[in-house]
C-alpha cells in the first residue's frame, strides 16, 4: 500500500485550540491530522481516548490492529500499526514474519482463532455468532475476553473508517515506521504505553453510566476499559450540533439494517432515544 498514490484530504484544516490542548495533554504532542477535526472535535477525542490498554486480550491488540486495518485497506492505520510495533521494539523482519504467519495460520491455534474472530467482526459479512463465541470459550478465552476482542475490533474499524473516508495523509507514520529514529523514540513510547495500560486498568474498575443513547450496549460492556470511552463518544456524537438527532438516528438505523443482529436494536433504541 505504501506505493499507492494518495488523495488530498477531503476536509480543510481548521484550528481548534481547545482540542489541541486536549490532544497534547493526553498524548504529549499534537499530531498533524488534529486540525482536520477542528470543526468536529468529538471524533478526534474519540480517536485519542480509545487508545487505552486492554484488560483481557492485551497480547492480541497489536496484531488485531494490524490485520483489521489491512483487511479494511486503511493505509493510514496500517502504517500507524506498523509504526507502533516498531516503537515497541519489533524489527521490520519480525513484523513481516508476523504478517506472513497470520496469513498462513502458523501462529498458535488459539491466537489464530481470536484473530479470525476479529476479522469476522470487522467484515461483518456474515458477522460472528454463537458458534464463533463458543469456539473462543472452548479455546480458553473468558466471556469478558471475547467481548473485549469484539469491541476492540470495532474500535479499529472506527479508526479505519474516519482515516480512510477523510483521506488523512499517512506519510508521517509510514516514514517513521521505516526510519532508524524509532530506536530513539522507544523510551518515550514506553512511558506513554505504561500510562495507557494504567489508564486501561483504572477504566476497567470504573462503572459505566447506564443512561443515554444505546445505554443497553454500554451497560452490557460494563467492566471493559473501552466501554467508558464508548459511552462518552456516543454522548458527544449525539450532542454534536452539526446534524439533528433525528438524522443521526436515521444514520444509525440505515447502517445497522445491513447487519442483521443490529436491526432490532437500531429500530428500538436509536429511534426511541429521548433526544430523537
Amino acid at each position: 500500500m505504501i506505493e499507492l498514490e494518495w488523495l488530498d484530504p477531503l476536509v480543510p484544516r481548521e484550528p481548534n485550540r481547545e482540542l489541541e490542548r486536549y490532544v497534547k495533554q493526553e498524548t504529549g504532542r499534537v499530531p498533524p491530522h488534529t486540525r482536520f477535526f477542528g470543526s468536529c472535535p468529538w471524533i478526534m477525542r474519540a480517536d485519542i481516548d480509545f487508545d487505552i490498554g486492554s484488560a483481557h486480550v492485551n497480547d492480541l491488540m497489536d496484531l488485531s490492529y494490524l490485520i483489521v486495518s489491512r483487511d479494511n485497506s486503511c493505509r493510514f492505520c496500517y502504517g500507524a500499526a506498523r509504526m507502533f510495533m516498531r516503537l515497541s521494539g519489533k524489527t521490520h523482519a519480525q513484523i513481516e514474519k508476523l504478517e506472513q504467519e497470520v496469513e498462513t495460520a502458523r501462529l498458535e491455534p488459539r491466537v489464530n482463532l481470536a484473530l479470525d474472530f476479529a476479522r469476522r467482526v470487522s467484515r461483518s459479512n456474515p458477522p460472528p455468532g454463537l458458534p464463533e463465541k463458543k469456539a473462543l470459550l472452548e479455546a480458553g478465552y473468558s466471556e469478558a475476553a471475547w467481548e473485549e476482542l469484539a469491541l476492540y475490533a470495532g474500535v479499529v474499524v472506527f479508526h479505519n473508517r474516519f482515516a480512510t473516508l477523510l483521506a488523512l495523509p499517512p506519510r508521517i507514520a509510514e516514514r517513521l515506521g521505516r526510519s532508524g529514529l524509532t530506536g530513539l523514540l522507544r523510551f518515550a513510547f514506553r512511558k506513554i504505553l505504561d500510562r495507557v495500560q494504567t489508564q486501561g486498568s483504572q477504566e476497567s474498575a470504573s462503572s459505566v453510566r447506564h443512561d443515554g443513547p444505546f445505554a443497553f450496549l454500554t451497560e452490557r460492556l460494563d467492566g471493559l476499559p473501552h466501554a467508558r470511552v464508548l459511552r462518552k463518544t456516543l454522548d458527544e456524537a449525539w450532542t454534536s450540533p452539526h446534524l439533528p438527532p433525528r438524522t443521526k438516528a436515521l444514520v444509525f438505523a440505515v447502517i445497522a439494517r445491513g447487519s442483521a443482529p443490529c436491526r432490532w436494536s437500531a429500530r428500538r433504541r436509536a429511534c426511541s432515544s429521548p433526544t430523537g
